[in-house]
Formats: structure tokens, C-alpha cells, sequence
């Protein structure tokens, strides 16, 4: 994704910069391209977090999907998936994909699980999803779907910094307002953003994808919710439907830390992070395979530590500085 706005990120790294008596040279804020002065002679650029730390090669990798899988798919811990160029097939048969139920249709060139739809059944769904995704990327990526708890594990200079679970959009009866009512009133949230990443969480967009998942719990945008009754909107825990991100760093597995390392030295990336879904994150499953790699991304948010009051600070921009300065 293009960053047009001058985002929290890059922020957080000059601000660390300051705290170290770093000078720094903002160069075109709407590109957040900057540069960090180390010890009044060493300029290195910056591009939000980026500063060729990771290769362009890399960066390529992880920003395709496809090639992504392609080259962990030797493992077993990749769900199984069909590519395919919507130029080239105009109908896909959901019956001639040999892929357990239900499916995941994801743009392959789209990062931060934008345009991921889950939970599709039937040949009218997979066309709607198809026809959305279409809008977005010419090729996609469809896959079984597996709900587990998912997992972001954050890699700097190939060590385990920093691990979150996140939790999917919803919201919670309150007396006499309509589902509509709730999501308005949660957007006001001031940890909430519209539209680039300067916050921890996105605002939560009523879309056709929102509307057919409630519409399958029996419910719609105009309904009042039983009481105390919680009702989750999306089932992909995104950018742009985060509801609550516990922290949990100290309790992770030694087998999703593994995995992590192992998938990070693969595409040779110093800094990225790595969604994992796994039936239990604290368990280790490296002999039963019950984890699997949703996405790697080369160019992570690191915005969550900013916000001590949710969740424990773990400072990645003291560690991506720290690298740098030996660049």
C-alpha cells in the first residue's frame, strides 16, 4: 500500500532518534521519506521503517502473495491453495478446486489482509468474492479456510520481539441502539483511523462483506441486539476490522517462534511480521502441523508499542535504529 499521509511509524522512529540525540531531516513528509544522522556524519534513509535493511528483493516476495506461498509451500505449514488470473479464468468452479470447505479468496498483489474474504461455501459467494477482488488485483489466491486464533509475530534482525493476538470487530448490546447506532458510536474511538495507518486500529467500514456476515447471524444493520449479546462483524481480524489486540509476547511457544525465524531467513528478511494461525499459541505443534502462515509483510506497523496504556512497550524502533546505525 502507498503511504500518502505522514504516518505514526515513521514518527515513533524519529522520536526514538531524538531520545538517542540522533539528528533527523524530514525529506518529503506526504512520502514519509527521511533520514536518520548518526553521530553528526552517517546519514541513512528512511521510508517509514524501511532502510535497506531488508533487500528489494525481499520486499517483492513478501508483497506477493503467491510467490510468497510459492516459496514456503515445501512446508506444512501453508494452507492449501489455487492460483489463478481472472483475465484467464472468467468462472471458477468451486467444485473443481479439490479444497476442503470453507474457502479464502484473497488479492494476490494486496498486503495487510485488504480485500480477504473468509468463509465462503457456495458458487454464489465465490462469485460475488471473486468479482469484489477483481476490483483490486487481476490475480487471487484461493484457499481452505481454517479457524484458529491468530497470531502477529513481530521479527527484527531475525529475533522474536514482539507477539499480539487480535480479535475481530464487534460489538456489544447496549440497551436500545441499532447495530448501526454501536459501530458509529465505537468509530469514535480515538485509537480509531480513516483510511492510513496512524493509529493502532482502523475504523470499522460497513461494507457488503459486513452486511452478508451479520445478515447470516440472522441480524441487520437496523436490529437491536439481545441483552448483553455480542456480536462479532467480520470474521478476519484486519487493519480495518480490529476490535482488541492483547499482547502476548511472553507467552508464546517456542514452535511459533520458530516458524517465525524460519519463514523470515527464507525470504531473507531482517524486519517483518509474520500473521500465524494455530489452535493454541502457547502449545508447541511442530509434530502435528496445527499452524499455519497467513502473510509475511516486509514493511510492519509499529505503532501498537506507542500505546503502553493497551499494551507493553517492547521498542522496536530502538532495534531498527540500533541496525541502521551499523548499515
Amino acid at each position: 500500500m502507498s503511504l500518502k499521509k505522514w504516518t505514526l511509524s515513521s514518527q515513533i522512529i524519529i522520536d526514538e532518534a531524538i531520545k538517542q540525540w540522533y539528528k533527523n531531516n524530514i525529506i518529503e513528509k506526504t512520502e514519509n521519506l527521511f533520514e536518520i544522522i548518526f553521530d553528526n556524519w552517517k546519514k541513512v534513509l528512511f521510508k517509514n521503517i524501511d532502510c535497506w535493511l531488508n533487500s528489494s528483493l525481499a520486499l517483492k516476495l513478501a508483497d506477493d502473495k503467491k510467490l510468497t506461498y510459492k516459496i514456503l509451500e515445501d512446508w506444512d505449514f501453508i494452507a492449501k491453495s489455487k492460483y489463478f488470473n481472472l483475465e484467464e479464468n472468467k468462472k471458477i468452479n468451486i467444485n473443481s478446486l479439490e479444497l476442503k470447505l470453507p474457502l479464502v479468496v484473497k488479492p494476490i498483489d494486496e498486503s495487510h489482509w485488504n480485500w480477504v474474504t473468509t468463509k465462503i461455501y457456495t458458487q454464489d459467494s465465490l462469485d460475488l468474492w471473486v468479482k469484489e477482488a477483481k476490483k483490486f488485483s487481476e490475480n487471487i489466491v484461493i484457499q481452505e479456510f481454517q479457524k484458529w486464533i491468530e497470531t502477529r509475530i513481530l521479527v527484527v534482525n531475525w529475533k522474536v520481539v514482539w507477539a499480539i493476538n487480535r480479535e475481530a470487530a464487534f460489538v456489544i448490546w447496549d440497551w436500545k441502539k441499532t447495530i448501526e447506532k454501536l459501530i458509529e458510536i465505537e468509530n469514535k474511538n480515538p485509537l480509531r483511523w480513516e483510511g492510513q495507518y496512524t493509529k493502532p486500529m482502523s475504523k470499522i467500514f460497513i461494507n457488503l462483506e459486513l452486511k452478508e456476515f451479520i445478515k447470516k447471524q440472522w441480524y441487520e444493520l437496523k436490529d437491536i441486539l439481545e441483552k448483553d449479546k455480542k456480536l462479532v462483524l467480520i470474521w478476519v481480524p484486519n487493519l480495518w476490522a480490529w476490535w482488541v489486540t492483547i499482547d502476548i509476547s511472553d507467552e508464546i511457544s517456542d514452535d511459533i517462534k520458530k516458524l517465525s525465524l524460519k519463514a523470515t531467513k527464507k525470504l531473507w528478511l531482517v524486519v517483518a511480521w509474520i500473521d500465524i494461525i494455530s489452535n493454541d499459541f502457547r502449545k508447541d505443534f511442530w509434530k502435528n502441523n496445527s499452524a499455519i502462515i497467513l502473510e509475511i509483510n516486509a514493511t510492519p506497523s509499529i505503532i501498537l508499542h506507542h500505546f503502553p496504556t493497551i499494551w507493553k512497550s517492547k521498542n522496536p524502533a530502538k532495534k531498527i535504529l540500533k541496525l541502521a546505525k551499523k548499515l
